[in-house]
């Protein structure tokens, strides 16, 4: 009888039949907590039967559709106006395509398919709006759009550069102490935002930001959530938040960075008056602040108050340690994680600023994992959606060393691994000139002081100075023992071999003979002794 069972489970795939999926979908919406990927898989039934290659279009840069599908919006040619088109469906071409044999339209030059290419754009796509955005000279960044939850409106963002001439003032540039210094990989602009009503066509209202440094580009200066927009001026070191209501303006709601409160300039004000004064007088010049703006004080208060918890010397230290490194962080990018929350990553200013191009090469500390510890992590939720046959075979080809094996291999290695030997050819011949010798021992040089009525061996003690390194330090305490002193050192202040050789008796106990200079005579002064610990 056969009682070998496999031990590889088949893979699980999920019925595709397009009947099932209907019903599937009538009758099901999906576990909460799935994503919307596992939930919205019907489209993969409905796939393309036909090709048409390079379809006339109007002269604009195609952008994208609306969530709902209804609206297909396209920046104008000079990137100063957004057209609104509205979709027609899939079966707005099905006059123009009837009778037509194959799969693909080419590039055919008869006259049936000079005409599909010429009306196929049209038919699908009706333009409702033209709406002139842009002004003053900016342009409409192609890759910002941000939709909002009711597909009402769409919000674009538009910069232009500032001229050289008349060079912008210092407080404009420089608004709060941790305002970063601009150059010119990271230009100063001047930018809006825009919200247009998709329906009319209309712009309802507009934010402008002087002088500042937004990154539009894939929408990641902004972020909008449900309708709370965040934006992060990467300049001024400031996230500004809005609402957008239901008729599309902006409604300010709070902005963090020099403060994250209305009532912290009073808190404030209570230690520096001065701060208080200048702010009503109009006099305020808030790069000069003495004190740490809010946003970044919490921060480290926070931190302080970790260190505090853990209740060890060693945390405190650590802060003390990253304390001004902390300081010179510097916003990079956000998040909103939900109406209350701000997911904020910090690093260096260089990053910030684009004056180091690959990010990799400074230092961002983002977790207290290794990359042994990371690579564990990986391969434990792998191992957790194979258990569940969630997994793909494909991903793990090239995974074949794991981290257990790493682990079994290292052990291995340590297992094998034979310590050099402690007592050497200079110890068997009793060679006292060689430095190779006695190595599981420390040689430590004493100097005898009177300490009241006793001779006491001590370590050598000196007073630092300051400017001086702890290297100074020790040399300098070496060459006060005795004139004859320094002769016994090495090039590189170590002992020479001839002061190393007059340490210890044959016994292997300390000699408290007085150390001879290279001479042969005495030193002069205190009374030296070097001991093996």
């Amino acid at each position: 009888m056969d009682h070998h069972v496999s031990t590889i489970k088949p893979r699980r795939i999920q019925n595709q039949n397009v009947i099932h999926r209907l019903e599937r979908r009538r009758i099901s919406s999906g576990k909460a907590g799935t994503h919307w990927h596992q939930v919205r898989v019907f489209h993969q039934n409905v796939f393309p039967n036909f090709t048409v290659v390079n379809v006339e279009k109007p002269p604009c840069f195609l952008r994208k559709f609306s969530p709902d599908g209804r609206y297909f919006i396209a920046f104008s040619s000079d990137q100063t106006s957004l057209e609104i088109y509205e979709y027609q469906g899939c079966q707005a071409a099905e006059d123009l395509l009837q009778g037509y044999e194959g799969e693909i339209l080419s590039n055919g030059n008869d006259q049936r398919s000079v005409n599909i290419r010429g009306r196929l754009f049209e038919r699908f796509f009706v333009l409702l709006h033209i709406t002139n955005v842009a002004a003053n000279g900016e342009h409409l960044n192609r890759e910002c759009s941000l939709f909002t939850d009711d597909c009402r409106c769409v919000i674009v963002g538009s910069a232009a550069y500032l001229p050289d001439e008349p060079h912008p003032p210092f407080y404009e540039v420089y608004r709060n102490s941790e305002s970063v210094t601009p150059n010119p990989r990271s230009p100063l602009e001047d930018y809006s935002l825009h919200i247009i009503d998709l329906h009319t066509g209309r712009l309802c209202d507009t934010r402008t930001f002087k002088c500042d440094k937004v990154v539009l580009s894939h929408n990641q200066g902004l972020y909008l959530y449900k309708n709370i927009l965040a934006i992060l001026s990467v300049q001024q070191q400031t996230i500004h938040v809005f609402q957008v209501t239901p008729e599309g303006t902006f409604i300010d709601v709070r902005t963090i960075g020099r403060f994250c409160y209305e009532d912290d300039l009073l808190t404030v004000s209570a230690v520096f008056p001065e701060v208080q004064r200048d702010s009503q007088t109009g006099m305020a010049n808030p790069f000069r602040d003495p004190f740490i703006n809010s946003l970044k004080h919490r921060l480290l208060v926070y931190l302080w108050r970790r260190a505090e918890q853990d209740g060890s010397a060693m945390a405190k230290r650590r802060f003390f340690q990253y304390f001004d490194q902390l300081r010179q962080l510097r916003m990079w990018k956000m998040q909103l994680l939900d109406e209350n929350h701000l997911f904020i990553k910090y690093t260096s200013e260089d990053v910030v600023t684009l004056r180091v191009t690959d990010p990799s090469q400074i230092e961002v500390e983002r977790s207290m994992y290794s990359d042994h510890e990371l690579r564990a992590l990986d391969e434990t939720q792998r191992l957790a959606k194979k258990k569940a046959d969630l997994y793909d075979e494909e991903e793990d080809e090239q995974d074949i060393m794991l981290v257990q094996d790493l682990e079994d291999v290292w052990e291995q290695k340590f297992l094998q691994f034979k310590p050099g030997a402690r007592i050497t050819e200079a110890d068997k011949k009793n060679d006292r000139t060689s430095l190779h010798r006695k190595l599981d021992r420390n040689l430590v040089l004493l100097v005898k002081e009177k300490l009241g009525d006793q001779d006491v061996w001590m370590l050598p003690q000196t007073e630092w100075q300051p400017g001086e390194t702890l290297r100074g330090t020790a040399e300098r305490t070496l060459a006060t023992l005795s004139e004859k002193a320094e002769p016994m050192l090495g090039p590189q202040g170590g002992w020479s071999s001839q002061a190393m050789s007059q340490d210890c008796c044959s016994d292997g106990h300390r000699d408290t003979a007085p150390l001879q200079s290279p001479g042969g005579s005495e030193p002069s002064g205190t009374e030296t002794s070097l001991r093996w610990m």
